[in-house]
């Protein structure tokens, strides 16, 4: 049986940058990587506080034969469609 993957691949790096850090940085007294370290805290930290990070709507199991759809809600503003932006040239 697979594992659910709960992290992206962004998180991933991060972890493993943060933890390479911390024992090269901290541990092993090299200033590039503490620094390394001061960034992907800081990183971290603001998509947790901007609300970067996705949440797990659904998790379950599909058993064979059994099928998922997967669909999105419209992009609303303050209850209208917002139709998608076109770029103008700019005037010479």
């Amino acid at each position: 049986m697979a594992k659910f993957r709960d992290f992206s691949r962004t998180d991933r790096v991060l972890h493993m940058l943060q933890r390479r850090g911390m024992r090269k940085g901290l541990h092993g007294r090299s200033r590039g990587w503490l620094w390394v370290l001061v960034a992907v805290v800081g990183l971290r930290q603001f998509r947790k506080l901007t609300g970067g990070v996705p949440d797990i709507v659904y998790r379950g199991e599909l058993r064979a034969g059994e099928t998922i759809r997967i669909s999105h809600k419209p992009v609303t503003y303050q209850g209208k469609p917002v139709r998608s932006r076109r770029r103008t040239p700019v005037p010479k």
